[in-house]
């Protein structure tokens, strides 16, 4: 792990024991451990025990989060720009609502499926879906161009989704996919993983992958909604955030 020596100290370890189940069953839990790095820890030069303790049945699905299959990860900004703040450069446009505007910044360890462990041409596509069952108008699509032959690809580029105000926001859904632009079929295209921003049904902010079984964790939770919260209620300043791509479900509304 890269990590300055007065940050590390602000970090706790945590270490996981897992039995590897069998094909297409999910790997189980066997015990747990969180240890505080502090300077005693760090300048301790001899081995040490550590004991397990069972993980706690609500701790199980985060774990289980914890433990799934990395495929990368990607680094945004997000800012909400407000109709006063907004220069309209479309004739036919009178006025704006506002701006969603998406810093898509770079990407990392991103994974392959061509032949050769060749690198992707990744490229990134954004979705502001509607909520399902409620009326938050027509899906609208930005991407990317594509970067050639990267693992962690920077593209440092801004999208805006215009004339769009807060309270649509609170109907609707971001959701971001990684794309390898080569088609080893026509017709076909590969999606290197995903992330989706959304409010849930009471109004509370979260963020979840779109194929995960399992809810995120707590702890996910909190900080990917706290920037979401913040994004809604804090304008005309970037948000930054680095999230974990998760693997698609076959039926992403972003094709």
């Amino acid at each position: 792990y890269r990590i300055s020596a007065p940050d590390l100290e602000t970090r706790k370890l945590r270490v996981s024991a897992w039995h590897s189940s069998a094909l297409l069953q999910p790997d189980r839990p066997l015990g747990e451990l969180e240890i505080s790095l502090t300077s005693a820890q760090l300048d301790c030069r001899e081995a040490r025990w550590f004991r397990f303790r069972a993980p706690a049945e609500p701790a199980a699905s985060e774990l289980q989060l914890a433990h799934r299959k990395y495929i990368g990860e990607v680094t945004l900004s997000l800012k909400y720009v407000t109709a006063g703040s907004v220069s309209i450069t479309d004739i036919r446009q009178v006025a704006s609502r506002g701006e969603l505007r998406v810093w898509i910044k770079e990407a990392r360890n991103l994974a392959s499926g061509r032949l050769g462990a060749v690198a992707a041409d990744p490229y990134v596509k954004l979705c502001l879906l509607p909520v399902p069952g409620q009326s938050g108008g027509l899906a609208s699509k930005l991407r990317t161009p594509p970067v050639r032959r990267s693992c962690s690809p920077v593209w440092n580029l801004v999208l805006k989704f215009e004339n769009v105000s807060v309270a649509e926001l609170h109907s609707r859904r971001l959701e971001l996919t990684v794309w390898d632009k080569y088609r080893l079929v026509p017709g076909t295209k590969t999606c290197l993983g995903c992330v989706l921003l959304q409010c849930d049904h009471d109004g509370a902010l979260a963020s979840s992958a779109v194929s995960s079984s399992l809810s995120p964790s707590p702890a996910r939770q909190s900080a990917e909604s706290r920037m979401w919260r913040t994004v809604l209620q804090r304008h005309n300043v970037w948000i930054d955030g680095n999230f974990l791509l998760r693997e698609p479900a076959p039926s992403s509304d972003c094709q």
